[in-house]
């Protein structure tokens, strides 16, 4: 949380991937080994990489939109002595 107005806590530091996964992943052997002896998991693997990635930046830039503020003292002290008040005056009905 922040003091400060229009504040998110957290803040991305990176760009949006704009390269598919699979163009990365089948740069490395263990990838490639296994686009070469089993094709067909390999591009479902890769597609629900790919899929995963998309919806993990998702989540991020929602979480990154987030505005959270320290709650203010003063206007919690006032809630409380509210709060307060309420009980007194139920505890004062029910002792009649």
């Amino acid at each position: 949380p922040t003091t400060e107005d229009d504040q998110t806590p957290l803040r991305l530091d990176s760009k949006e991937p704009k390269k598919p996964a699979r163009e990365f992943a089948l740069k490395e052997a263990r990838f490639a080994m296994l686009q070469r002896t089993a094709p067909e998991e390999s591009d479902r693997l890769l597609d629900l990489m790919q899929a995963d990635i998309d919806e993990r930046w998702k989540w991020y830039t929602q979480l990154a939109e987030i505005k959270r503020r320290v709650p203010d003292e003063a206007a919690n002290g006032q809630a409380a002595q509210d709060g307060d008040e309420g009980d007194d005056a139920q505890g004062a009905q029910e002792d009649r």
